[in-house]
């Protein structure tokens, strides 16, 4: 293998190439940066590029980004935040884009839209051959006010041949205490999710018709850090139902398959202390 890098001004570019490892190619990994540009590409093949710019009164961020992946162990097809992967499969590839633009301005606003689309091919145990699209497009809006947080977020993921699944979560958020270490949070949100390419089509167990699973509820949180942060006390609560939740049970033949249970209802609380000590 052999890596370097060469440095001109605010400008950065670096790379690192390898050799064959047991018959197989092993590709490079490459980057270049600057003072507001950024592409970077790694080992699997994902290229991402970014670039920032600042308007009047505000800032915008743009990110952009491509992978194409073919492995034959490890593969899901997931696709959030800039991420998707194919999972436990015998073989399959992936192409996945994104898209996230950013923008915020100085009195505290904030927006964020990403839109990604995903085409994944899966064979299990040579039997099934799957192939589908996902789509999904997201967008958040955030108003930040002295001690005060106010987030607002929306998804929207579509797959063939599936219903389509739209979540959506409002957040209120009040610091206090020096530098708004304490908080108290409140969050309310509708979730729904879409079953995967495992839950659907796993050999032998797959379950080609499982609903979409979605649930409604919400959770509050609190956390105190006397003492300049030395301590850090934390509780929270939360009550969920969910309907045509997704779970693996056993079958009569030994084998596992999931099954949507019709409703259930989750709650709880959590209470956390935590010491800090620095040396």
């Amino acid at each position: 293998s052999h890596r370097g890098s060469y440095r001109a001004g605010n400008h950065h570019f670096r790379w690192e190439a390898f050799g064959v490892d047991r018959g197989m190619q092993l590709p490079g990994i490459m980057g270049f940066e600057s003072r507001k540009w950024s592409v970077q590409r790694d080992r699997q093949l994902r290229m991402l590029v970014k670039h920032e710019w600042n308007a009047p009164q505000s800032r915008i961020f743009v990110q952009s980004g491509a992978a194409f992946i073919r492995d034959q162990q490890h593969y899901s097809l997931h696709a959030e935040e800039g991420h998707a992967e194919l999972s436990n499969s015998t073989d399959g590839v992936q192409a996945h884009i994104f898209s996230r633009i950013r923008w915020r301005n100085f009195s505290g606003l904030s927006a964020e839209l990403l839109g990604q689309l995903t085409h994944g091919e899966v064979n299990y145990d040579e039997r099934r051959d799957v192939r589908a699209v996902t789509h999904a497009l997201s967008g958040s809006l955030e108003q930040r006010w002295r001690k005060w947080t106010v987030l607002s977020s929306t998804r929207l993921d579509e797959r063939s041949m599936r219903k389509a699944a739209v979540s959506s979560t409002l957040m209120v958020s009040r610091g206090f205490g020096k530098a708004s270490a304490g908080y108290l949070r409140v969050e309310l949100s509708q979730r729904a999710r879409i079953p995967d390419f495992n839950e659907l089509y796993w050999v032998p167990g797959g379950n080609p018709g499982l609903h979409n699973e979605r649930s409604r509820g919400g959770k509050t949180a609190v956390e105190l850090a006397p003492q300049e942060g030395k301590w850090e006390l934390g509780a929270e609560a939360f009550y969920f139902r969910i309907r045509n939740w997704i779970q693996w049970i056993p079958g009569s033949e030994g084998s596992w398959s999931p099954v949507n249970f019709k409703e259930v209802t989750s709650h709880g609380a959590e209470l956390s202390v935590r010491r800090r000590w620095e040396g």
